[in-house]
C-alpha cells in the first residue's frame, strides 16, 4: 500500500477494518463529523444546556497542576474563567504554560454554576483558523491507527483517478453528484447540504449497482431441465375434492406457480404466506404435479415435529385420492434408513419429506424435479443450495411464513418471483388479542378452563424449560406443577421443549392432536407449523421478552378451526410495552412486518443473503425505499436503451 505514513505495521492493522488497498479508504466512510462552530465567550457558557460541545479561547492563569492521573488548568478570556481538566492528557497539554494561548473544544458542564470541560480537544489558534466552520470526518477506528492518518490517507486516495460508475444519462436525470464528486463531498465536505446530496448519491449507486446484477441474471434465465404439462388428476379431482375451498390468494398463486412449472424457465420462486393462510396446499400441490410427471419431490422442514405433521397430511392426501405415490420421511431419528435411501436412490419413493436429513450424503435421488423449502429462513445459504445441487437444476419453490415487508422483500429475494397468500380460509374468525401484566393471569387460566369445558385446547408459552434464578421468567416444569394443582384432574397437562427426544415429542404432538391431552404447556419449539385446529387459546408468558414477528409466529398456533379463538400476551414488566400494543391492535402480519422493522431497523435480517457480489455500506432498506424505486427505475430505463440498441 503505496500511502504516506503508512508501513508494514500499520498495513496490518488496516487489515483488520477491512483495508487492503489505497482505493478501500474510499468506501471507509465516516461515522460522523466534527463541527468548527466560531468561539464563545466563557461568560455566554452559562446559557448553554450541560454537555453542549462548545470552542472557546483561553489564555492560561496558572501552570499545569496534576492530581493523581488528572491533570488540571484554568483558562480565562475578557468575560470570565473555567476549569479545565484531562484523564490522560495528550503531549500538547503537558507543553502549556502559564501564559498560553489555546482554542479549547467540548462538551461544557458545571460544578457550583462554574463552567468546566472535561477532556475537550486543544488548537492554536492559527490551527483553529484553519479548521473554522468546516466538518472534519471522525472514522470508525481500530487500536494504534490515529483520526490524523486515516484523514491523511482517504485525502491521498481521493487524488486518484476515480472511475464513474453510473451512465451520464442517470447521473443528468436523477441530478446525482459524479462519483469522484460525492467521495470528496462525503468524506470532506464543504456544508451539511453537500455531504447530504454525496450520501444520496453513494446509496443510489449501491441500489443500482444491486438491481442491475439482479437484472443481468435474470437476463440469463435457466431453461426448464425438468419440463411438466399440466395434471387433469390435480385439477379436476384433487382440487375439486378438496374439503374446503381454495381462497383467491391460494388459486393464484397455485395458477401462477403450475404455469411457470410447465414453462421454459426453470422455477425459483417464493411463496410467502402469513401465518395460517394456507400455503403448504399449495406446495403439496406442486409436489403431486411433479410426480405425476414422473419426477421427484422433496419437501425440507426445520424441525422433525413439522416434517412428521407434512408427512401426515401427505399420507392422507394419498389415501384419500386412491393415488399410487409412494411417500417416504427422512429424519434424524428415521429408522431403517438404509432401505428409504435404496427406494430413493431408485426411484419407488418420489415424495420425500423431512429435516435437513434429505441433504445428507447418503441420500440420492434417482430423478428430482422439484424442491420444497419451508420456513426456508431458518435454513442457511449452504443447506438450501445443498438439496438444490442433489439433482439437475431442480425447480426450487421456497415457503415462509414470516411476512416480510416489500421493501425488504426486493433485498432478500430480488433474484426470486414471489406470491403472497394474503388470505385466510373463509370459515376462520380473526383472533381476539388482549395483552395482561402478572397479576391478572388467573382470570386467563379461568378462562382457558373455560374453553377447554366447552371441548377446545389450548398453549400456555413459557421462555424456560425449567427455573433459573438468574432469569425470573415462566418456566415449563414449574408452570405445569403448578396448574396440574390448580385444574381438576380430567385436564389433561403435557409438556413440550426441546430437550425432550424427539420420539418424546413426536408422542406429545401426536396426543395433543387427538386431545388426549387438553393443554400444552411449552415453549418456542411450537412456534412453526404446528397445526391443531381444535386449539383456540394461546396464553405466551413474558411476552414482552419476544421478538414481534416470534410473538405472530406463536399466535398463529391457534385460529385454524371454526371456532372463536384467542391469544393472551402476558406482559412480565410493569412498564407499557409498544411492541405488545401492536401485536394487540392487528393480525395482519405484514403490517407487524413493517412496524417491526420501523422499531428496531434491518438489522441481522439481511443474513446470509448478503454474502453474494453486492453489499450494503450505506443504505438503510427501510428509510431508503424511495431511492431504490427510482434506482429500480433507471435500470429498467437503461436495459430498454440497451435492447433497442441490440435490434
Amino acid at each position: 500500500m503505496n500511502l504516506s505514513g503508512v508501513g508494514e505495521k500499520t498495513e496490518r492493522k488496516l487489515k483488520k477494518i477491512g483495508i487492503l488497498k489505497a482505493e478501500d479508504f474510499l468506501q471507509y466512510y465516516p461515522n460522523h463529523y466534527e463541527y468548527f462552530p466560531y468561539l464563545t465567550y466563557i461568560k455566554d457558557l452559562a446559557h448553554l444546556e450541560e454537555g453542549t460541545i462548545v470552542s472557546i479561547w483561553v489564555q492560561l492563569k496558572v501552570n499545569v497542576m496534576r492530581s493523581g492521573k488528572v491533570t488540571r488548568i484554568w483558562g480565562e478570556d475578557s468575560s470570565g474563567d473555567i476549569n479545565i481538566s484531562w484523564f490522560h492528557p495528550p503531549y500538547t497539554v503537558r507543553q502549556l504554560k502559564r501564559g498560553s494561548k489555546a482554542v479549547l473544544r467540548g462538551p461544557i458542564s458545571f460544578f457550583r454554576d462554574k463552567p468546566c470541560m472535561f477532556q475537550p480537544s486543544l488548537y492554536s489558534p492559527e490551527e483553529y483558523k484553519e479548521l473554522l466552520g468546516k466538518m472534519l470526518p471522525v472514522y470508525p477506528s481500530t487500536s494504534g491507527i490515529s483520526q490524523r492518518l486515516l484523514r491523511s490517507c482517504v485525502r491521498e486516495a481521493l487524488e486518484m483517478e476515480i472511475p464513474e460508475t453510473l451512465p451520464e444519462t442517470v447521473l443528468q436525470k436523477y441530478n446525482l453528484y459524479s462519483r469522484a464528486d460525492a467521495l470528496r463531498e462525503i468524506h470532506f465536505p464543504q456544508s451539511e447540504s453537500t455531504q447530504k446530496q454525496a450520501v444520496y448519491r453513494l446509496k443510489f449507486e449501491e441500489f443500482y449497482q444491486f438491481k442491475k446484477e439482479l437484472a443481468e441474471n435474470y437476463a440469463a434465465e435457466e431453461p426448464n431441465a425438468c419440463p411438466m404439462k399440466k395434471s387433469s388428476l390435480l385439477n379436476n379431482v384433487v382440487i375439486k375434492g378438496l374439503p374446503y375451498t381454495l381462497t383467491n390468494a391460494q388459486q393464484q398463486a397455485w395458477k401462477k406457480l403450475e404455469t411457470e412449472l410447465c414453462g421454459k424457465y426453470r422455477v425459483n420462486q417464493l411463496i410467502q404466506g402469513d401465518v395460517g393462510a394456507g400455503k403448504t396446499i399449495v406446495g403439496f400441490l406442486a409436489m403431486l404435479l411433479a410426480v405425476d410427471n414422473g419426477y421427484q419431490a422433496v419437501l425440507m422442514a426445520p424441525t422433525e415435529v413439522l416434517a412428521e405433521q407434512h408427512y401426515e397430511d401427505m399420507m392422507g392426501f394419498l389415501k384419500n385420492y386412491n393415488l399410487p405415490y409412494a411417500c417416504v420421511l427422512v429424519t434424524g431419528t428415521t429408522k431403517q434408513k438404509k432401505a428409504i435411501y435404496r427406494r430413493i436412490a431408485d426411484g419407488t419413493a418420489n415424495l420425500i419429506i423431512g429435516t435437513h436429513a434429505v441433504i445428507s450424503e447418503s441420500v440420492a435421488y434417482q430423478k428430482l424435479g422439484i424442491v420444497i423449502i419451508d420456513e426456508q429462513h431458518r435454513f442457511g445459504v449452504s443447506q438450501r443450495t445443498s438439496l438444490q445441487n442433489k439433482g439437475k437444476r431442480p425447480h426450487v419453490v421456497t415457503m415462509s411464513a414470516t411476512p416480510i415487508p416489500r421493501s425488504l422483500g426486493l433485498i432478500l429475494y430480488g433474484d426470486m418471483d414471489i406470491s403472497i397468500i394474503n388470505e385466510r380460509p373463509a370459515n376462520r374468525l380473526p383472533l381476539k388479542n388482549c395483552v395482561i401484566s402478572r397479576s391478572d393471569r388467573s382470570k386467563a387460566w379461568r378462562m382457558i378452563y373455560r374453553q377447554i369445558q366447552q371441548g377446545r385446547q389450548a398453549y400456555i408459552i413459557c421462555p424456560m424449560v425449567e427455573q433459573n434464578p438468574l432469569f425470573p421468567v415462566a418456566d415449563v416444569q414449574s408452570y405445569a406443577e403448578f396448574l396440574r394443582k390448580e385444574y381438576p384432574p380430567d385436564i389433561q397437562i403435557g409438556i413440550l421443549h426441546g430437550k425432550l427426544s424427539a420420539k418424546e415429542k413426536a408422542s406429545i404432538m401426536e396426543k395433543f392432536q387427538k386431545n388426549e391431552i387438553q393443554l400444552l404447556i411449552a415453549t418456542t419449539v411450537v412456534e412453526v407449523g404446528v397445526n391443531v385446529p381444535n386449539a383456540s387459546v394461546i396464553m405466551i408468558e413474558d411476552a414482552d421478552r419476544f421478538g414481534m414477528a416470534q410473538l405472530h409466529q406463536l399466535r398463529g398456533r391457534v385460529g385454524r378451526g371454526k371456532w372463536q379463538s384467542y391469544c393472551i400476551f402476558v406482559n412480565g414488566n410493569n412498564d407499557p410495552c409498544e411492541r405488545l400494543d401492536i401485536m394487540k391492535s392487528t393480525n395482519d402480519g405484514f403490517v407487524i412486518a413493517e412496524k417491526d422493522m420501523e422499531l428496531r431497523g434491518v438489522g441481522l435480517l439481511l443474513g446470509e443473503r448478503q454474502s453474494g457480489k453486492t453489499s450494503f455500506v450505506l443504505v438503510d432498506v427501510y428509510h431508503d425505499t424511495e431511492i431504490l424505486r427510482l434506482a429500480a427505475e433507471a435500470v429498467e430505463e437503461s436495459n430498454k436503451k440497451s435492447s433497442r440498441r441490440s435490434k
